[in-house]
């Protein structure tokens, strides 16, 4: 974890996308967007962001202090998102949250 008066880099991770995306498709992109600028909009956090897809994760997930993971699966229903939140020092889930059946 970082220290108490260092600002925590959080690095934004591309999406896993988990089978095959629907024609037409590309919210999962434009979401993870929205997702670096919101992190982006605080002060107390950087941002960090790579362009998928990841050739080597270990160079920049080492320099971040926290992972942001997405995965995203299609069904009938629409589209299921998982959030987590890494702590890449202790390599632990420091936040999840699900997201099922959105539609778009």
């Amino acid at each position: 974890m970082p220290a108490a008066t260092a600002v925590p880099t959080v690095l934004v991770e591309p999406f896993d996308l988990a089978g095959p995306v629907p024609p037409g498709i590309s919210a999962p992109d434009a979401l993870r967007v929205q997702l670096i600028q919101t992190f982006a909009r605080f002060e107390d956090v950087n941002v960090v962001s790579e362009p998928a897809p990841v050739p080597a994760r270990d160079s920049a997930a080492s320099a971040a202090d926290y992972r942001f993971t997405t995965s995203v699966a299609f069904d009938h229903a629409g589209m299921n998102f998982t959030f987590r939140l890494i702590d890449t020092a202790a390599g632990t889930v420091a936040w999840t949250k699900s997201y099922e059946g959105m539609r778009i």
